[in-house]
C-alpha cells in the first residue's frame, strides 16, 4: 500500500502541477491579450499614419507637378504688361533671320469670339531665303498666332536694307530683294 499511495501523491502532485502551470499560463495568455490588443491597436494606428504620409507626399508630388505644369503653361501666354518684351522679341527675329523686320502696329483687341488678342502688323525685306527664314520663325515662334494676311512681293530695289537693331545696312545685293508683309493675331494674349 505504500506504494500506492506514493503513487497517488506522485499524481495528485503532477495533477496540481500541471494545474498551477496551466493556470500560470492562462493568466499570462489573458494578460497577455490586452497587451496584444494594446500593440495591434498601435501598429493599425501606425500603418494609418503611415498611408497617410504616403498619400500626402503623393498629393504634395502631384501639387508641385502641378504647379510647375501651370507655370509652363502660364509662360506660353503673353499679358499685358509683357507687350514690350513681346515686341522685342518679334523685332529680335529680324536680327536672326539677316532680314530688315519692321513692326508696323501693335495693340490689344479682341476677336469674334469675344476673347482677347494681341494684333501686329509685320514688314520684313531681305533675300527671298532670309524672308523664308522669318516666316519660318514666326511658324515656330513659342506663341499661338492667326494668320489673318500675308503678302510675298518681290521688290525691285537693290539698295541695301537696315538690319534693326544693329545700325547697319545690308550691302546692295545682286539677289532679288522681297518683301512679306503679315497682320498676324497672338491668340495666347491675356488682358489683365
Amino acid at each position: 500500500m505504500n506504494e500506492f499511495k506514493k503513487n497517488t501523491v506522485l499524481l495528485a502532485g503532477a495533477i496540481l502541477l500541471f494545474i498551477g502551470v496551466a493556470s500560470a499560463y492562462g493568466l499570462s495568455f489573458y494578460s497577455m491579450k490586452g497587451k496584444i490588443e494594446g500593440a495591434n491597436e498601435v501598429l493599425s494606428r501606425a500603418d494609418d499614419f503611415e498611408n497617410a504620409q504616403g498619400v500626402l507626399s503623393r498629393t504634395l508630388a502631384f501639387l508641385k507637378e502641378s504647379e510647375l505644369g501651370r507655370q509652363r503653361v502660364a509662360a506660353r501666354f503673353i499679358k499685358e504688361h509683357e507687350i514690350a518684351s513681346f515686341a522685342q522679341q518679334i523685332e529680335a527675329l529680324g536680327a536672326e533671320s539677316g532680314v530688315a523686320l519692321t513692326l508696323e502696329s501693335l495693340e490689344p483687341g479682341i476677336d469674334f469670339r469675344k476673347k482677347p488678342v494681341l494684333n501686329f502688323r509685320i514688314k520684313a525685306e531681305g533675300t527671298f531665303a532670309n524672308v523664308m527664314r522669318t516666316e519660318e520663325l514666326l511658324e515656330n515662334f513659342p506663341a499661338r498666332f492667326d494668320v489673318s494676311t500675308l503678302r510675298l512681293v518681290r521688290v525691285e530695289s537693290n539698295q541695301g536694307a537696315s538690319v534693326f537693331g544693329t545700325g547697319k545696312t545690308t550691302p546692295p545685293s545682286r539677289a532679288p530683294q522681297w518683301e512679306l508683309n503679315a497682320t498676324i493675331s497672338a491668340l495666347n494674349f491675356i488682358k489683365e
